[in-house]
């Protein structure tokens, strides 16, 4: 079995990791780029999957000098996985709706349940689904 870690970017990252055990963890880090580094490095999941990042142009405007940190942490998760020779995965945010509701049980959940963590959860869900690991 791998270990996967399936994160959620936004204002804050939510995450949720499976150990090739199979035991899940689970939480939300907070806008930093160092947390995020360092959460791929504590836990060195052989699969990083990813929610994918795309600019509509109806948001466009409503964006206008925005940094796009989602952006800037799928770019600090795309260098890790280059350096640490670990296999990537992004999935587009629609993919979520085909899983429907986030479940918690038997998952270790550090913090608070954020909104970014049941998305990171749905993530999971559908790349267990459709990717047979």
């Amino acid at each position: 079995m791998y270990s996967v870690i399936c994160l959620d970017p936004g204002n804050s990252t939510g995450w949720l990791y499976q150990d090739k055990e199979g035991n899940l963890t689970g939480g939300t880090l907070p806008a930093d780029h160092c947390q995020v580094w360092g959460l791929l490095d504590r836990f060195r999941a052989d699969i990083v999957v990813y929610e994918t990042f795309q600019l509509y142009p109806s948001r466009a405007q409503k964006l206008s000098w925005n940094s796009f940190y989602p952006v800037e942490v799928i770019g600090i998760v795309k260098i890790w996985t280059y350096l640490n020779n670990k296999k990537l995965v992004g999935l587009q945010p629609s993919v979520k709706k085909f899983v429907g509701e986030a479940k918690f049980e038997n998952v270790v959940i550090e913090g608070k349940l954020t909104e970014h963590t049941r998305d990171a959860r749905r993530l999971y869900d559908y790349f267990k689904k459709n990717k047979n690991f």
